[in-house]
């Protein structure tokens, strides 16, 4: 049997500065979209491979006054997959976030 062992990834990020208007007792929601590719998703003995996918994801938050906010979110990472001669293979990859916002002057 094959097997696809991912190891988990860790983003971080970081902003730096200050936004021109902070405004205070405000519900947000977002969306975001891209591609992603998973670098040695598929084993060499492989008859096909498919290793890129479509990425989105929704995020919402609420910032409580000028200096603190909380966010969430979650995130289709896409699905890659591969074709070996005893069966076919597909991975669904999902991500979810919590952070928080400080404003420092």
């Amino acid at each position: 049997m094959k097997q696809i062992i991912m190891l988990g990834m860790v983003a971080v990020s970081y902003s730096s500065g200050t936004p021109a208007v902070v405004a205070e007792d405000a519900w947000y929601l977002g969306a975001r979209a891209g591609v992603s590719h998973y670098q040695g998703a598929c084993k060499v003995e492989a008859l096909e491979c498919d290793d890129n996918g479509f990425a989105y994801g929704l995020y919402g938050g609420y910032q409580f006054n000028s200096w603190f906010g909380v966010e969430i979110g979650v995130t289709d990472y896409g699905s890659p997959s591969g074709l070996y001669t005893d069966s076919p293979t597909e991975l669904d990859t999902w991500g979810g976030e919590l952070s928080g916002c400080f404003v420092i002057n």
